[in-house]
């Protein structure tokens, strides 16, 4: 019996580009009326191990969304590049309260190094702290994260065809972590080690 959501969307971006730099700052703000979102009951009891209640789905007057995003990009030589983003979101419910399932603060860079046969990145992502987390809707703050990532290919030609190959590590440090979007803080997976292999005739 819920109305379908509808929603009003603005943006702008504003741009700088140079001939070994680029950046770019883009917002967008959404107003969505008859926002469907989970609200818990507590009369009712969890019906999973773990959970910590039961959430019925209701329709809010509206609600608002703002993100701003910042990415830029520094040559520092022929090979090598620096990437540095960040990504800022803030929801509100047409009471004033905070929306759950908002990401915080976050960030990632990067470090690229890149030639003919072969290339190798070292990377840098993660949040903040989550301050304003939805506890209304049964929401808890999440604690601040950095995760270091490292990769290198390498492509083979031979015959006509190529072979790409990429090895990398992530969560170098292996840290434990969770984000606002892992239900019931379970945390997400520690180092691991990838290899891709693309070939093509």
């Amino acid at each position: 019996n819920l109305s379908n959501e509808k929603s009003i969307e603005t943006n702008a971006f504003i741009g700088y580009q140079k001939e070994k730099f680029t950046t770019k700052i883009s917002s967008s703000f959404f107003r969505i009326s008859d926002y469907i979102i989970g609200t818990p009951d507590t009369a009712l009891i969890p019906m999973t191990i773990g959970a910590s209640g039961v959430k019925l789905y209701t329709a809010l007057s509206y609600a608002t969304i703002f993100n701003v995003d910042w990415n830029s990009e520094l040559t520092l030589s022929k090979s090598l590049k620096w990437n540095f983003g960040l990504l800022y979101s803030v929801g509100k419910d047409s009471n004033g309260h905070n929306l759950p399932l908002i990401n915080p603060l976050s960030y990632k860079t990067a470090l690229t190094f890149t030639k003919p046969k072969y290339n190798a990145a070292v990377e840098c992502q993660g949040h903040a702290a989550q301050t304003r987390y939805g506890d209304v809707y049964g929401e808890t703050n999440t604690a601040d994260f950095a995760l270091l990532n490292a990769n290198f290919g390498y492509k083979l030609v031979f015959s006509g065809s190529r072979l790409y190959t990429k090895i990398g590590v992530e969560n170098l440090l292996d840290a434990h972590y969770t984000t606002y979007a892992d239900w019931n803080k379970i945390p997400r997976m520690g180092r691991n080690v990838f290899i891709n292999l693309n070939f093509n005739l």
